[in-house]
């Protein structure tokens, strides 16, 4: 088994939903979450960020079923996108998570 995982911090986390209200409504009713501010939308995807214990949540709401986010939501239904963490080292932590069948689906980092 590879070595575990080394997370300094979480930074965010990406959440593809289809309900706004619902969605702001879970997170400040259910985790005391604090509505930030929305964010610049664009011709597929609307969004906002919400504050959960210290953490952001971008949570994205496609308006186009079948481009961009809004494939991602018609295959798999509300899901978390992506998570973004701070590690103490890029290669370790890509190695840790690639190495438990894990896919990177966007690797700009070398």
């Amino acid at each position: 088994m590879s070595a575990p995982l080394q997370i300094i911090r979480i930074n965010h986390l990406n959440h593809l939903t289809t309900d706004r209200d619902a969605t702001v409504a879970h997170y400040e009713d259910l985790l005391g979450g604090a509505y930030l501010m929305q964010i610049g939308g664009n011709p597929f995807t609307d969004g906002f960020l919400i504050d959960v214990g210290g953490e952001i949540i971008e949570v994205l709401l496609p308006k186009v079923l079948d481009k961009a986010e809004g494939r991602q939501l018609t295959k798999l239904g509300p899901h978390y996108s992506s998570i973004e963490l701070y590690v103490p080292d890029l290669a370790e932590a890509k190695e840790a998570v690639t190495s438990r069948g894990i896919r990177l689906l966007i690797d700009g980092h070398a």
